[in-house]
């Protein structure tokens, strides 16, 4: 029998330390991860097919696409009111619906797009929920098929080492700072969506975040905001 040397193995073991866990089962189709905590991740964002694929973008509380994102033409906006004055000037965005009037914060189904284009259970991870993802696992910045993102492993006792991949995303600018090309950073952030916006300031929306700025200088995922206009990717939850 024909043995395999030790660094064969070596690079054997690596390779498999480094791909994130095959899916226990799915959900209307689509594949998830148990990481021992209160929901279950999805493997893939909305749109991709596989683990690394960066999947489509959506504005917070749209379901569909569009050509540009843009408080302008915001699903879920009522009305913006602008003064330019000689001595000031400011804008107020208003809402028709997650604001100060109605005090809702997180998503109802309808306008939560996991779940209006997965079905079922499926839904947008809260703010808690992927606060709880950074505190119970580890977040190591590695690559899967030539692309960067974020190796996450849970250390839950009984599921030490079930994984999942967010890929470096990037983000969307177009048009306002570029010309070209519609997402910026790719390969180097990783940034999406929660469910969950400011309870204080209307014109934000949560997103889980973290990125990598050179080979030494790593940003591990955090907990941060982003104007919900603006256009990210989608990781989906289950129970």
């Amino acid at each position: 029998m024909k043995r395999l040397s030790p660094l064969f193995l070596s690079v054997i073991s690596i390779s498999l330390l480094n791909t994130p866990s095959k899916a226990q089962t799915d959900l209307n189709g689509h594949e998830y991860v148990d990481l021992g905590l209160s929901v279950k991740w999805a493997t893939c964002n909305i749109g991709a097919e596989k683990p690394y694929e960066s999947g489509t973008y959506y504005a917070w509380g749209e379901t569909e696409t569009k050509t540009i994102y843009g408080d302008g033409n915001y699903a879920l906006l009522d009305c913006i009111i602008m003064f330019d004055g000689d001595d000031d000037s400011w804008t107020d965005v208003y809402y028709d619906r997650y604001d100060q009037k109605d005090g809702k914060v997180n998503l109802e189904p309808d306008d939560d797009v996991a779940h209006v284009k997965w079905g079922g259970s499926w839904r947008m991870p809260t703010k808690d929920e992927c606060q709880e993802l950074i505190d119970n696992c580890t977040c190591t910045w590695d690559t899967i098929n030539g692309v960067y993102g974020f190796l996450v492993t849970s250390n839950k006792a009984g599921y030490e080492g079930q994984s999942i991949f967010l890929p470096a995303t990037g983000y969307y600018v177009y048009p306002f700072y570029s010309d070209d090309n519609p997402i910026f950073r790719k390969g180097e952030v990783v940034q999406l969506y929660t469910s969950t916006k400011d309870s204080e300031d209307d014109e934000q929306a949560y997103v889980i975040a973290g990125s990598r700025d050179n080979e030494y200088d790593i940003i591990t995922p955090y907990i941060g905001l982003v104007g919900r206009h603006t256009a990210q990717y989608i990781r989906p939850i289950c129970p």
